[in-house]
C-alpha cells in the first residue's frame, strides 16, 4: 500500500532527523547534562532547605519543653522552644521529604537522559520544574488563613553554620558532583551511543 509506505518513509526521515540534531556536535548530549544539572540543583536546593530547617530548630529543643513555645515581637512571632517530640516528628517529616526528593531526582535523570528529541528535552526540563512547586501550590490552597498568617509573621531562626569553612557549600557540593558523573557515565552516554548506532542503521 502507497499510504503505508509513504507513512513508514516520513517516520523514518523524520527520526532520522531528530537523531541528527541530537548528535551534531554533541548538542543533544551537552543540552541534556545541562537539563540534569538544573534539575539536580533544583533538588539539592531543596535538601540544603531541610539541612537548615533541621540545623536551626535543633537548637530550641529542650526535654521539659511539653508545649511549643512562641513569643510575640516587634516584628510579629519568634518561636523559642519546641518539645522533643515535636522535633523528632518534624526530622521525620524532612526524612519523608529527602525520599521524595531523592525519587524525583533519580526519575527525573532517567527520563531526561532517555530524552532523544531537544524540544522535549526542553519541555520536559520544565515540566520537572513544576513538580517541586506542587508541595507550595498545595500548601497556599488548603492550609487555614490563620495558620498562614501565624507562618508568615514568624520570625526567621539563625542557622549556626561555620563562616570559616563553607560547609553547607560542601555538604551539597558534593553530592552534585557524584550525581553528574553518574548521570553523564551511566545514562547520557550509553543513551548517545544507541542514538548514533541506530542513525548509522538508518
Amino acid at each position: 500500500d502507497s499510504s503505508f509506505v509513504g507513512g513508514s518513509d516520513f517516520k523514518q526521515l523524520d527520526t532520522y532527523i531528530t537523531l541528527d540534531e541530537y548528535t551534531t556536535s554533541n548538542a543533544g548530549m551537552i543540552l541534556c547534562m545541562a537539563v540534569c544539572a538544573a534539575w539536580s540543583l533544583a533538588v539539592l536546593k531543596v535538601v540544603g532547605e531541610m539541612l537548615d530547617q533541621v540545623k536551626a530548630l535543633r537548637y530550641l529543643v529542650l526535654k521539659e519543653c511539653k508545649i511549643m513555645e512562641i513569643a510575640v515581637v516587634e516584628m510579629g512571632f519568634t518561636l523559642e522552644k519546641i518539645p522533643a517530640h515535636r522535633f523528632v516528628f518534624f526530622v521525620i517529616m524532612c526524612s519523608v521529604q529527602l525520599l521524595i526528593a531523592l525519587t524525583l531526582l533519580i526519575a527525573g535523570d532517567i527520563w531526561l537522559a532517555s530524552t532523544t528529541d531537544i524540544v522535549e528535552l526542553l519541555l520536559n526540563g520544565i515540566a520537572l520544574a513544576y513538580i517541586m512547586d506542587i508541595d507550595e501550590l498545595t500548601y497556599r490552597v488548603l492550609v487555614p488563613t490563620k495558620l498562614d498568617t501565624l507562618i508568615r509573621r514568624l520570625s526567621p531562626n539563625a542557622v549556626d553554620w561555620s563562616m570559616s569553612l563553607p560547609t553547607r557549600s560542601v555538604l551539597l557540593s558534593i553530592p552534585l558532583c557524584v550525581i553528574n558523573v553518574i548521570v553523564y557515565t551511566q545514562l547520557v552516554l550509553p543513551h548517545a551511543n544507541s542514538v548514533v548506532t541506530v542513525e548509522r542503521a538508518l
